[in-house]
């Protein structure tokens, strides 16, 4: 019987095309963001909460600055309940 051809080699120019293809870059999803980003997440949350009950209460989107402000009102609130 011949030698068998080996099927298992790779096409490196292919294999450098799809690594250096950001649709296939995998490992960005599991890629930790910097760290003055990481304690805004929890601000960001509240904040997305609030702005969606006032645009529930309005009808329309509220301006950042009075979410901004509901959202300090309401921390205050928290915190002098917590007192």
């Amino acid at each position: 019987m011949g030698e068998l051809a080996d099927t298992l080699t790779a096409d490196q120019d292919r294999l450098f095309y799809w690594q250096s293809d950001p649709a296939f870059d995998y490992n960005a999803e599991f890629a930790v963001s910097a760290p003055d980003d990481r304690g805004n997440i929890l601000v960001e949350w509240l904040f997305d909460i609030i702005s969606a009950f006032l645009r529930l209460i309005f009808g329309k989107p509220v301006s950042m600055s009075a979410t901004h402000m509901v959202l300090v009102g309401c921390l205050v609130l928290f915190v002098a309940l917590l007192i």
